[in-house]
């Protein structure tokens, strides 16, 4: 007590008094206490005028005082804490980590010139970004709108990223492919596009809240109901959420939908937001041959999947139409920039939102080899890259290396290196 006491001489000296008092004392020193407290708890509900003239009470008050602060701060415009730690870090990756884009071309005169919420969200891209360096740039977009807003700052660190200086208004039609029909192939080989894809007036997968993914499956799931009506297409939509109102899908149909969800990811879903949730709001919509998948809930919104035996792409295209044409025409249009292209979350995957792939039956390249690793080191000289060996062919993309380019022109360009390869091995 005596330490106690020292430390603490006026509540000691009260307890000693307390202590030595008669019984009587006591319970009238207890009694006004609890009295205090009594009317304390009170007059705390009692309406109070605020200048405003919202009335409230003195707890109410107190709940909204880091609200009115807040507006006081932006008002003044002052950074706070979480600001400057973001703006330390920013910095700290600027000295000493200079293959971070997005740290080499921040610029406090350019922050300086945004306003209060443009500069919160500004940093959001960074913050999205820590630890996930390994995208070569640092930072992530959270909403398509970051796009328009930060255009200065994301046509530097896109432009040095895929070492382009100027930008060329980008289109949406992919429909241009389907006169490059590779009539060559036969019915072992086939063509597989994938597309991502973002909504336009929701925030990305990594700012994503739980509601907004649940409501973003939900969306998907029901406006794939009228593929799933199409004799063409057929099929179900299978969800991982808990509880949904699909019927679960089975352990291998699970298996399934979940290599599909992963597959969407164009950057490292353990990079901040990205597997938020899970398995929440993740669902996947398969046609009844396979041939469509739309998967919900990766690093993209949806990634759509289609595939057509033999090289028609004109049919791929109108596959890939009516996939697209259901989902923009019932829950709204893409993520679209005219100098970006269809918007992704990282912005390395800018004008590489398309992955197309051409499976080659092993009859049709007996001229390049009789094994995988022959067949790649011919296949690399025609522009070509082996992917992996197939049962009985190899999975081909293209190898030209071109990066930030139209979806159209990147699936052209690999399906006419595909229609000259074959064509040429006299088949």
């Amino acid at each position: 007590q005596s330490t106690w006491g020292r430390s603490h001489p006026y509540p000691y000296i009260m307890f000693r008094l307390v202590n030595a008092a008669k019984p009587y004392s006591k319970r009238l020193f207890f009694a006004t206490c609890s009295g205090a407290v009594i009317a304390g708890a009170w007059m705390s509900t009692k309406p109070v005028q605020l200048q405003d003239d919202k009335p409230t009470n003195l707890y109410q008050l107190v709940l909204t005082l880091h609200d009115r602060l807040k507006r006081i701060e932006d008002q003044l415009q002052v950074e706070t804490y979480s600001a400057h730690h973001v703006l330390d870090k920013i910095f700290k990756a600027k000295a000493n980590n200079p293959h971070n884009l997005g740290a080499k071309h921040f610029c406090l005169d350019y922050y300086d010139t945004l306003s209060p919420a443009q500069k919160k969200a500004f940093l959001n891209l960074f913050k999205f970004g820590f630890g996930a360096d390994e995208n070569g740039v640092g930072v992530f977009a959270c909403h398509s709108s970051d796009y328009d807003t930060f255009t200065h700052f994301f046509r530097q660190v896109v432009g040095e990223f895929n070492n382009v200086t100027s930008f060329r208004p980008f289109s949406k039609d992919l429909l241009a492919v389907g006169s490059i029909d590779v009539k060559q192939l036969d019915s072992d080989s086939s063509i597989t596009v994938s597309v991502a894809r973002n909504f336009a007036d929701v925030p990305f997968g990594n700012a994503l809240n739980i509601r907004e993914r649940k409501n973003i499956e939900s969306l998907v799931a029901a406006a794939v109901t009228r593929l799933i009506s199409d004799p063409e297409f057929g099929g179900a939509f299978y969800s991982l959420t808990p509880g949904a109102s699909h019927p679960p899908p089975s352990a291998a149909i699970r298996e399934l939908v979940e290599g599909h969800v992963g597959s969407t990811s164009l950057v490292d879903l353990s990079a901040p937001g990205f597997r938020a949730d899970y398995p929440e709001g993740r669902g996947c919509y398969i046609s009844q041959d396979g041939s469509v998948v739309i998967a919900v809930g990766g690093a993209e919104h949806i990634q759509i999947t289609c595939s057509v035996p033999g090289g028609s792409a004109s049919q791929l295209a109108n596959k890939l139409k009516s996939a697209t044409s259901v989902l923009e025409s019932t829950i709204g249009t893409f993520a679209f920039n005219d100098t970006f292209g269809f918007l992704t979350t990282s912005p390395t995957k800018l004008g590489r939102t398309l992955n197309a792939k051409v499976k080659i039956s092993k009859p049709l390249l007996q001229r390049y080899g009789q094994n995988t690793d022959e067949i790649s080191i011919a296949l690399k000289r025609e522009g070509l890259a082996v992917e992996r060996a197939d049962g009985d062919g190899v999975v081909v993309t293209d190898a030209s290396g071109k990066m930030f380019q139209q979806e159209s022109d990147e699936l052209a360009s690999l399906l006419i290196r595909t229609r000259d390869l074959v064509r040429d091995s006299g088949k």
